[in-house]
């Protein structure tokens, strides 16, 4: 990984961030890396949109841990939209149900993260999408790109919080589109990018619903999504995700927070192994784990895609979880899923 680091940062455009002392911008006229121009207000700089995607992409391939230390080493230190969400999440560990407590809360971070009002959800959020790029815009959610300073909010609903799959409440329509090919009983599922799901959430997916304990409730949620696909959308890896979710009970209603979570268990069938998961951060903890699909047919008029088939898959899964006093069960199949490129 550090050798990766090492060659990415010879090809990546340093941005920098805030300074006392501003650097001019340096033309580049040979193959060492770019310097932009720092910023005085607490934010990040690029010299392009293309230099900016591609740090967006690399740090995507990252867990959170190495993408903080990437960002701090090549790109610096600044005050992130993430880090006053996380610290809004440990806030929220502390809330009681009382109205005072609640109301603090929310005159702290109002005017920072955006607040659900829609039936009992009265959590914070994070007001972007992405949360690489929520690592990398300032707490007002601006970035400079070029000489223009951008502002990278793109939540202000609740439609908006669910199209971004982190709401409590899921949107009702279906998340994919499914289409029907050859084989009629096990229609084909058309996928296009990584991190789209193989099937909509009601048929094949498991989804446990909310249990309720001791003032908490907590949801599992697992199913199959787009790993990897190369640009000609034939070749596809699908990966396995969980995610668990928890809620508190505040003075509105329910509200997201930090807590710990270890999801353990094993799975057959589709897809034989196990997982053993840890996590302690804000109320949505997920894992992935890659797999092989099968492949059935070449397909298309001129066989430019490939059918795959994803057997079903048996999980046999436990969850403990420090808001609750008993380890919640959860066993499910996923059923047979067939799928190929858009």
């Amino acid at each position: 990984m550090k050798v990766k680091h090492l060659l990415v940062a010879l090809i990546v455009p340093l941005a920098c961030a805030c300074s006392n002392d501003s650097l001019d911008e340096v033309a580049d006229q040979s193959n060492k890396p770019q310097v932009v121009s720092r910023s005085e207000e607490n934010m990040l700089s690029f010299d392009s949109e293309a230099s900016f995607q591609q740090a967006v992409g690399l740090l995507s391939d990252m867990d959170e841990n190495e993408q903080k230390s990437w960002i701090s080493s090549h790109l610096g230190t600044i005050t992130s939209l993430k880090d006053v969400y996380d610290e809004a999440m440990e806030d929220a560990a502390d809330l009681d149900e009382s109205r005072e407590a609640y109301l603090a809360y929310k005159d702290k971070y109002e005017n920072t993260l955006y607040f659900s009002s829609y039936k009992d959800d009265c959590g914070a959020y994070l007001p972007v999408s992405n949360q690489t790029v929520a690592m990398m815009i300032n707490t007002d959610g601006n970035i400079k790109i070029g000489n223009e300073v951008r502002n990278l909010k793109d939540i202000s609903n609740y439609t908006q919080l669910q199209e971004a799959g982190v709401a409590m409440y899921d949107a009702e329509k279906d998340r994919n589109y499914v289409e029907s090919r050859a084989v009629v009983e096990h229609p084909i599922i058309a996928v296009q990018k990584v991190g789209e799901p193989i099937g909509n959430n009601d048929e094949y997916e498991f989804d446990s619903g909310w249990r309720h304990e001791n003032k908490r409730k907590i949801r599992l949620k697992c199913g199959r999504q787009v790993g990897s696909i190369d640009k000609n959308k034939r070749v596809i890896t699908p990966r396995l995700h969980i995610e668990v979710s928890f809620r508190k009970k505040t003075w509105l209603g329910w509200s997201n927070y930090s807590s710990k979570t270890t999801t353990t268990g094993k799975f057959t069938g589709g897809y034989v192994g196990t997982i053993n998961f840890h996590k302690s951060a804000n109320s949505s903890h997920d894992w992935y784990q890659g797999f092989n699909g099968t492949f059935v047919e070449n397909i298309g008029s001129k066989n430019e895609k490939i059918h795959y088939c994803s057997y079903p898959i048996v999980a046999d899964l436990s969850v403990e979880f420090r808001g609750m006093g008993t380890v919640q069960k959860y066993n499910f199949t996923l059923k047979e899923v067939h799928y190929a490129g858009a």
